[in-house]
């Protein structure tokens, strides 16, 4: 049976939005009364007439977990119409808007758990400008899930992932963040490789050891492709990041350690020359022989 997903919404009317979150929405209002809307079911549609910008309708929203929210909305009669999701606190996450050659208007924003604003405003100084909106909510498994206080965006709250090396991770770069950030340690001087199975446009990839120093970094990564790094023993931090896209980053961490074999001889001829001998390794593309004088 297909869930129902509900999302828990109320309308404030005349309440402006914190300073910062855009033109128009610095000036505190007057204090009215609060109207409740009750339980708002996702894909159904609501009406409603849209207020100024310094005192746009309010809509409260919460998600339990990490997802795609979808809106669909329309100015009904040829006035612009202003969408925005804002935090808890009125900062600005996305925005969308109206135009008159087209009133209708679909916007997408990822979003981790927590409680979160919609706001439905015109910038059009008559009155009687009506709006509707639908929204869908589509969860996404996190593997590591954050939330708006809690999140992997430094090194200090970096998602450990050692244990789910060789593991599928989902990781979502929500519209609130631009980079995510991952710990790992490789037990022994090794290769690190790296798949994306999914992945947005425009990903950059970072290695970092312990000590700060960037080990390596790639500015294209491509949904298919295998990356892979040798790297000493140690803690690294992977970090994912961009700038202007979101959604979900699928891929597979894995270490493997290097290839190595053993001597069978070494002889010193009597020109002053070496000749070493070893097992040669099926899995080894090449060898590197170090001499100590």
């Amino acid at each position: 049976m297909k869930k129902i997903i509900k999302i828990v919404i109320a309308v404030v009317l005349g309440i402006s939005l914190a300073t910062g979150f855009g033109a128009g929405f610095g000036r505190q209002s007057t204090k009215v009364q609060a109207r409740e809307i009750g339980n708002i079911t996702l894909g159904t549609q609501y009406t409603g007439t849209a207020p100024s910008e310094s005192n746009p309708d309010i809509y409260n929203f919460s998600f339990e977990v990490t997802g795609k929210l979808t809106i669909h909305f329309q100015a009904k009669n040829h006035i612009y119409i202003n969408c925005r999701i804002t935090d808890s606190d009125g900062k600005g996450i996305a925005g969308w808007r109206t135009e008159r050659q087209n009133l209708e208007t679909t916007g997408v924003v990822y979003l981790k758990k927590g409680n979160y604003n919609l706001v439905m405003a015109t910038d059009y100084m008559g009155s009687n400008v009506s709006y509707i909106f639908s929204t869908e909510f589509t969860p996404i498994k996190d593997t590591n899930p954050e939330l708006q206080t809690s999140n992997n965006d430094t090194k200090y709250s970096a998602s450990d992932i050692s244990n789910f090396l060789g593991k599928s991770i989902c990781s979502v770069l929500t519209n609130d963040e631009t980079t995510d950030i991952f710990k790992f340690t490789m037990p022994s001087n090794g290769s690190f490789q790296i798949q994306f199975s999914k992945c947005i446009e425009d990903l950059d990839l970072y290695l970092e050891d312990s000590y700060g120093e960037i080990s390596y970094e790639n500015g294209d990564i491509v949904q298919g492709n295998v990356y892979e790094f040798y790297l000493a023993k140690g803690t690294y931090y992977l970090t994912l990041y961009s700038k202007g896209n979101h959604g979900e980053n699928n891929f597979k961490p894995s270490t493997s350690a290097l290839t190595t074999t053993k001597l069978s001889s070494v002889k010193n001829t009597k020109k002053g020359n070496l000749t070493v001998s070893w097992k040669r390794k099926a899995t080894a593309d090449g060898y590197c022989v170090q001499v100590a004088t």
